[in-house]
């Protein structure tokens, strides 16, 4: 297979690292450090999108927004025209998805986003959800494997494994809330927020976000590796999943307002973890570990 690349951010930048390691792969970037890092790793740089289609099969889009993946498809089309298979790694609503695959037949749109945050893609253990076409779904598992630990195929119906995505973003943010008002209510009343987070991540009521991020908050560690604005771009597909489908989100409304609020009194391009300050400035406190 001829593969190619887009998308050489946060995220997509040690997927591609993973995927040219053991496949030969052509890329299309636009800022010449990235472009000089990535041909660094082995990759061969194309000068558009479209010259890039001419060239592959295979093509991994890891951008960030539907806009911008809609970009890509159009100037993939221009290049190839059919006969291609479209690996879309971004977080975008279902419902787009099938939009993608409604308005280009000739293609095969494979939807895969991943969990598993910055530090997963970099080892190369993320988990990809994967739906649509699966006789080329099954064809592309071995380039998958390259950064996932685990593959879920979802369905052969496109945008399932975004609806897969959604959920995991929604516990994503209501469990990052919670963790954010566990702490501010102890800290207000008194307590050591090293204790508190001894005592939670060996209790009942952890979770994978409080034992990885609780230690960020307490370091005063908001720097990015998944900003205010993708949780809040995530949330949204969420709310709106749920009101297509009619499906309560009671939590999920009450996370997506506070990330909302978040991305106002701070730098949406903060960490996430920073939706802890909007609590810390309504109680007064700041958690942060005790001075030796």
């Amino acid at each position: 297979m001829n593969i190619g690349f887009i998308g050489l951010g946060a995220i997509g930048y040690p997927i591609y690292r993973h995927v040219v390691k053991n496949y030969p792969v052509k890329f299309y970037a636009r800022r010449e450090e990235v472009i000089a890092k990535a041909q660094a790793d082995g990759g061969v740089f194309m000068s558009s999108n479209t010259e890039l289609a001419k060239e592959c099969d295979v093509i991994f889009i890891f951008v960030n927004t539907f806009d911008q993946c809609e970009e890509c498809v159009k100037e993939i089309y221009d290049g190839k025209k059919k006969d291609v298979t479209v690996i879309i790694g971004a977080t975008v609503s279902p419902t787009e998805i099938e939009e993608l695959v409604k308005e280009y037949p000739d293609f095969v749109i494979l939807d895969a986003p991943v969990t598993g945050g910055v530090k997963g893609a970099e080892d190369g253990i993320l988990t990809t959800m994967l739906s649509g076409n699966k006789e080329a779904a099954e064809k592309c598992v071995p380039l998958i494997e390259t950064y996932s630990k685990k593959i879920v195929y979802v369905d052969e119906k496109p945008g399932q494994a975004e609806v897969l995505k959604a959920l995991v973003q929604l516990l994503v943010g209501i469990n990052s809330v919670a963790m954010s008002e566990a702490m501010t209510l102890g800290v207000k009343a008194g307590l050591n927020p090293e204790m508190i987070y001894d005592t939670i991540t060996n209790s009942a009521g952890t979770s994978r976000i409080f034992e990885n991020r609780g230690q960020k908050v307490m370091d005063r560690d908001f720097n990015k590796r998944g900003t205010i604005n993708i949780i809040n771009k995530d949330l949204t597909i969420a709310s709106k999943l749920a009101f297509d489908k009619k499906s309560p989100l009671f939590m999920g409304a009450i996370a997506k307002q506070m990330f909302q609020i978040a991305s106002h009194q701070n730098d949406p391009l903060e960490d996430f973890n920073a939706v802890v300050k909007v609590y810390e400035n309504m109680a007064g406190v700041e958690i942060k570990r005790p001075e030796k």
